[in-house]
């Protein structure tokens, strides 16, 4: 790790009469004069991250600025006591006297508290936007996931709920979401680069990565750049932190426990998390379940050699519900990488492995159902700048998967090759590139092109526009595709002469506005457009897209405005309002209609509200049009049948979070306790609906309600 330039003590000055060759002389005899030393590490006490470029004093005469690491060293001090004295722009200053003794070394870790907390919810480009950020690209930092209100145990999938254009995802108390009227499932989940197959628990009920060790999450919407693909809606990226000093904490949330930790090594660092719930002694279990509960580990080790930088990610989780039926899910990821350390000509090289074993048991064991997932991935990339102006990467990836269950087996291979390049000249940047799959189950390989232009002479006001094809294998090995109501196997299915099958598409187009608006705000407006064409193409006998599990084509449509506040000495915040129109068909011949997750109307706002003594407020509200179900119809005697799809609308979505949180910071320890209050207007969100006609021609409708208003606290120390 690379350490600031040390300054030292200046040497006393002697008699100017005096021969150099006496000095020389006198030094040899004595020996070099090394003083006292005082060394560390300046951290943000919110987001956890060291702090580059910070001022640090020593007494008069002893300055220095820490490293891109935050490290800072100080030598050739004299014995006694010293004040040693800490400033950086936005940030408490820091003072301490040191007792420090004759050659003696003393380690710090300081912690700097912000002026102003600011949120960072949306990722805001001014005059100079940064031309590799795609357009549309949403950024959220690790310190909003924990003071965001409404993430139920600071869940970092709730957050995106949260963002513009993202949903909740049927269930009012799931952390599944949707982007842009798409299936949740057409959204997928990367941790440091690598895939997670299973990135909840209880399908749904909160994320297996704990928002202590991530440092930054990034939601690409749409208009994806060409390193990520096998995604037509949208890619969330966590970013695990990049420990820089030694901590360790323990946490209680909402019925679960974490213990974990960090530590900065010579040539390395670990980081790791442990969690286990027991939901069984505080919350009111779902009909139908005895018994649920989960447990998660995250560990990352990384160590500095030969010029290259090693480090290894693991992420296990184990789901157990014990009811009617037991459900046992088991999942798990191992990541192995080599990449450069040198920033002028960065590399990576990656190694991954993902299982995900599903098992839904009724009357063990004769009627187990199992479906076992095995992924294994080979990938690399490289990045390179020519000039000041042209920056260009490549990325490229082989991958394998395997599936079993009780009656098949599978297994399939793809890869990708992606290159891009960034351009910027005086007023204008443009990225674009291409990306090469070779996607299983269909017999070509194509091309799909990325372009990202931004112009930024207009002063405050920085115009853009994106546009990216997207394209996904029509199978998945975990999905069981049907063809006349039987299960098929899509290897078999394609080898019986089934003919060519050509991959689901969708086209993102997007025009983006940002505007400086000075005082700390901003606004962004972007207009989006997507069109599928998710319908197979078959030379034989053509099963309809339903049977084959296939969302169907369509288009989805709509404009995002955001205006936020960056900054300020009362309150931080953001509000945004979303129009949109998903409409999808299922078959060749069926006419469009609403999409599952249409929701023509969308307003989301967040604030918080610091104050004094390390307390704070913040709040979360959404209002949305209600989704669009099919409504079932009973006859009276007991049959249940579909009305037209996704003809009715249910009422209305408003919800509204508080959250109350006080933090306690010491030198070397530091607690908080928070409350956070789901729905606290107690409102009766309809989340579906069925209709019923009795014997005598009467209609009844039985309403599912969502969350009714829940309270949760939780509590946590570092140390």
């Amino acid at each position: 790790m690379s350490v600031p330039p040390n300054q030292k003590a200046r040497p006393r000055p002697g008699a100017g009469a005096r021969p150099f060759f006496l000095l020389a002389l006198l030094a040899a005899i004595a020996g070099p004069a090394r003083g006292g030393a005082i060394e560390g590490i300046v951290i943000d006490v919110d987001r956890k991250n060291p702090i580059p470029l910070v001022a640090v004093s020593a007494g008069a005469k002893h300055r220095t600025e820490t490293g891109e690491d935050g490290r800072f060293r100080l030598e050739g001090l004299l014995p006694g006591r010293i004040e040693v004295r800490v400033e950086h722009v936005g940030y408490d200053p820091w003072s301490r006297t040191v007792e420090l003794g004759e050659d003696e070394e003393t380690r710090l870790m300081i912690r700097l508290r912000p002026r102003v907390r600011t949120l960072d919810p949306v990722e805001v480009r001014t005059t100079r936007p940064d031309p590799s950020v795609p357009q549309g690209k949403k950024t959220i930092s690790g310190m909003r996931i924990r003071s965001s209100a409404g993430a139920v145990a600071t869940d970092p999938l709730r957050v995106v709920q949260s963002l513009p254009g993202a949903a909740a995802a049927g269930d009012d108390f799931s952390n599944r979401y949707v982007v842009r009227g798409g299936d949740p499932e057409e959204s997928i989940v990367r941790i440091d680069g690598y895939r997670l197959l299973q990135p909840v628990h209880l399908e749904g009920f909160t994320s297996v990565v704990y928002d202590d060790l991530i440092s930054t999450l990034e939601v690409f919407p749409g208009a994806l750049p060409p390193r990520y693909g096998d995604a037509l809606s949208s890619v969330t990226a966590l970013r695990l932190v990049d420990p820089g000093f030694t901590q360790k904490f323990f946490r209680y949330d909402l019925g679960s426990v974490a213990l974990g930790g960090q530590t900065d090594l010579q040539r390395g660092s670990v980081l790791g998390a442990a969690r286990g719930s027991f939901y069984n002694l505080i919350l009111r279990r779902p009909p139908g379940i005895d018994k649920r509960s989960f447990q998660d580990l995250c560990v990352k080790g990384s160590m500095e050699s030969a010029g290259a930088v090693y480090s290894v990610t693991a992420v296990a989780s184990r789901d157990r519900e014990e009811g009617d039926f037991d459900r046992e899910v088991d999942a798990g990821l191992l990541g192995l990488r080599v990449e450069s350390a040198e920033r002028e000509r960065p590399w990576r090289f990656d190694v991954s492995f993902g299982r995900r074993d599903r098992a839904t048991i009724q009357d063990r064991p004769e009627s187990e159902i199992r479906g076992d997932l095995r992924r294994i991935a080979v990938s690399g990339g490289l990045r390179r700048e020519r000039g000041e102006r042209l920056v260009l990467r490549a990325d490229a990836e082989a991958r394998a998967e395997w599936f079993r269950d009780a009656t098949r087996s599978d297994r399939s291979a793809g890869g990708f090759l992606a290159l891009e390049g960034t351009w910027t000249a005086h007023r204008v940047a443009v990225s674009t590139g291409l990306r090469a799959e070779r996607i299983p189950f269909t017999a070509t390989v194509p091309v799909s092109p990325y372009v990202s232009v931004r112009y930024r002479g207009l002063g405050r006001i920085v115009p853009g526009a994106g546009f990216r094809i997207v394209r996904q294998s029509p199978f998945h090995l975990h999905d069981n595709p049907e063809v006349g109501g039987l299960p098929v196997d899509p290897g078999v299915l394609l080898e019986a002469g089934a003919g060519d099958v050509e991959p689901l598409e969708a086209r993102h187009f997007s025009l983006g506005l940002d505007a400086d608006l000075g005082g700390g705000y901003s606004a962004i407006m972007e207009i989006y457009r997507k069109e599928y064409e998710r319908l197979l193409t078959w030379t034989g006998t053509e099963p309809t897209a339903a049977s084959l599990g296939n969302d169907g084509e369509g288009t989805g449509k709509g404009i995002e405005m955001t205006l936020r506040k960056e900054e300020g000495r009362f309150a931080t915040g953001w509000i945004s309002y979303a129009i949109s129109k998903t409409r999808k068909r299922e078959g060749f011949a069926t006419a469009l209609h609403r999409s599952d997750h249409d929701r023509p109307r969308m307003l989301q706002a967040a604030v918080e509200v610091p104050i004094r003594g390390g307390t704070s407020v913040s709040g979360a509200f959404r209002a949305s049009t209600g989704r669009p179900v099919t409504p079932l119809f009973g006859t009276g005697d007991g049959s249940l049948d579909a009305g037209g799809i996704n003809a009715e609308r249910l009422p209305s979505y408003r919800r509204l979070d508080v959250k109350l949180e006080h933090r306690i910071d010491g030198e070397k320890n530091s607690a908080f306790l928070y409350v956070d209050v789901l729905n606290v207007l107690n409102r009766k969100n309809t989340v579906d609906v069925v209709q019923f006609v009795g014997a005598g021609g009467e209609v009844v409708r039985i309403y599912t309600q969502g969350v009714r208003i829940l309270p949760v606290a939780g509590f946590g120390f570092y140390f």
